[in-house]
């Protein structure tokens, strides 16, 4: 064997002459590869879901109207670790239909506002009336396009180590023919 066909295989002599095999786990490539394809699955789900929500966002920019929404109910909850949720129930009554009844996650000075002024500027699509926000500002949320992206990554960067492995073998088992 020379020198590089031992690059290629990752492997150098031993003492003897004789090139070591290179290091292959079966049942370790295997729960690899089962693992590429679980994150490839997954980042293709919230990929799909993050569109969904960026969607909705957008509908909601491009098409709102602007209604009054009044407090039905309120609740701030320890979610932990010094952390607290705050939740608000709003009624909002759309130009063409029925009201609606939706809760929203605030931060704490639209919580306390929405207690002092039980009042509120509800955003919503009139094609979809239950797609709705607080407020003026629509924020995108990028999160699950950071996530996806990230398993994304994960699941590439595993399939390629196990073809890289594989190559190992394959280069290792024709340099003894």
């Amino acid at each position: 064997m020379n020198e590089d066909q031992a690059k290629m295989t990752n492997s150098l002599p031993d003492p003897d002459g004789q090139p070591t095999p290179p290091r292959v786990y079966p049942r370790l490539m295997k729960r690899l590869r089962l693992g590429a394809y679980l994150a490839l699955a997954g980042s293709v789900v919230i990929l799909s879901g993050g569109a969904y929500e960026m969607l909705k966002a957008r509908a909601l920019i491009q098409n709102g109207v602007k209604t009054v929404g009044t407090l039905f109910d309120h609740d701030s909850m320890n979610t932990g670790k010094g952390r607290t949720s705050y939740n608000i129930v709003v009624d909002y009554d759309p130009q063409d239909g029925p009201g609606y009844r939706r809760q929203f996650v605030v931060s704490k000075t639209q919580f306390e506002k929405a207690l002092a002024v039980k009042k509120l500027d509800i955003t919503y699509d009139p094609s979809n009336p239950e797609n709705s926000a607080i407020g003026d500002k629509i924020a995108y949320n990028l999160e699950p396009f950071v996530m996806g992206l990230g398993l994304a990554a994960f699941s590439g960067f595993a399939f390629w180590y196990h073809r890289k492995k594989l190559r190992d073998v394959e280069s290792f088992v024709s340099a003894d023919v």
